[in-house]
């Protein structure tokens, strides 16, 4: 699992008429991308520690190889969060989603991100 690098421009669709810069992965069949908004890692339990970047990433990666599909690994990271939070109640959404590239081993797929 790897985590595509982040930039220091303004949150997609934050502010409208707000340009967004563009960049491109390759992904091969099998690949995925996990999106996610801030409150995930800013889930924050009831002496205020937050989720954390690594705390995701750590979970995403025990998920890795196991052959979960889309509803498990949203439902596994989701049933983590709210382990970790224990029921206090949170100031920001929890969204989720994962989008796996399915197709050919044998042809070259490119996204932009």
């Amino acid at each position: 699992m790897d985590s595509l690098p982040v930039g220091s421009g303004t949150v997609i669709g934050a502010l409208e008429g707000v340009p967004v810069a563009a960049g491109q992965i390759r992904l091969a069949p099998g690949d995925g991308l996990f999106l996610y908004t801030d409150g995930v890692t800013e889930a924050a339990d009831h002496h205020n520690a937050l989720y954390g970047d690594r705390r995701l990433q750590e979970k995403l990666r025990s998920l890795a190889g196991t052959g979960a599909d889309i509803r498990e690994v949203i439902g596994a990271v989701q049933a983590d969060v709210e382990v970790f939070i224990d029921g206090a109640p949170q100031a920001d959404d929890i969204t989720m989603m994962l989008v796996l590239l399915e197709g050919d081993d044998n042809k070259e797929n490119t996204d932009h991100v």
